[in-house]
């Protein structure tokens, strides 16, 4: 009830048990108060779904992504970011292309050109179950310039109207396959 009053949806009150291991006293009492439905015995609980999204997974990819020391940089995939703009070896970002496909898939459905028409940044750290998945904004960024970077994510505005916009962050879409 506490979690309640205080905002907390159920499916962020288990993601955010889940980061203990020594709750299976408070996650009974979310079954018990019918927050989720009761796994029946040898199911898995649904806090432990391997995430797609995460925010190793984007650094580790953006990472590699980038240009080595000593490669040749003229044929680079330029992408302009909230605060810093990248380029990407063409090579290894296509190698990467299915991953990070599946990374933006997992954004909440607002982000997507089909069912949302695009949000606001902020709201990025969130994924569509409702997890959040970084603490980061260099995180949301390198997210959006991978998306970039292969065509699948778009500013909704030019960067000199960012600032009448909530926060003064930009909107981003992410378009479809």
């Amino acid at each position: 009830i506490w979690n309640h009053l205080n905002g907390l949806s159920d499916s962020k009150l288990l993601g955010y048990y889940a980061r203990f291991d020594n709750t299976p006293l408070l996650v009974c009492c979310c079954y018990i108060f019918d927050m989720v439905p009761m796994p029946q015995i040898g199911e898995r609980y649904p806090m432990d779904v391997q995430q797609v999204l995460t925010s190793e997974k984007v650094e580790a990819i953006f990472m590699d992504c980038l240009f080595r020391d000593g490669e040749d940089t003229s044929n680079h995939i330029a992408v302009e970011g909230v605060v810093h703009n990248v380029g990407f070896h063409p090579e290894r970002l296509e190698s990467h292309r299915a991953e990070i496909e599946a990374m933006l898939d997992e954004l909440p459905e607002m982000f997507h050109e089909k069912s949302g028409g695009g949000w606001s940044f902020l709201n990025a750290c969130n994924d569509k179950h409702d997890n959040q998945w970084t603490d980061f904004h260099m995180r949301m960024e390198q997210l959006f310039q991978l998306g970039g970077g292969i065509g699948r994510v778009k500013s909704l505005l030019p960067r000199e109207a960012w600032a009448m916009l909530p926060g003064g962050m930009p909107y981003y879409v992410v378009t479809a396959k």
